[in-house]
C-alpha cells in the first residue's frame, strides 16, 4: 500500500505496510526514515491524502522513496 509521508518540511509517497518497516526505524505512530527529497533521515508520519491541496497531492505523487519500474 502507498501512502503519503510527511516529515515536517518534505511530502512524498512511500511503500508503508502497518506494522512492517523494511527500510525503516518503526516507532509506533511514526517511523525514522531516509527522504527521497533532501537525502537526511527524519522522524515521518502519515499524512491523509484527502486533507492535501491538489498542488501538495501533485507533489507528493511525484517524490518516491523508490523508483518504480
Amino acid at each position: 500500500m502507498d501512502r503519503t509521508l510527511a516529515d515536517g518540511l518534505h511530502l512524498y509517497t512511500t511503500l508503508w505496510i502497518p506494522g512492517v518497516s523494511l527500510k525503516a526505524v518503526h516507532l509506533g505512530w511514526g517511523r525514522i526514515q531516509h527522504c527521497p527529497v533532501d537525502g537526511n533521515w527524519s522522524l515521518v508520519t502519515l499524512v491523509r491524502f484527502a486533507e492535501l491541496s491538489s498542488g501538495d497531492r501533485m507533489l507528493a505523487f511525484e517524490r518516491w522513496d523508490f523508483s518504480i519500474s
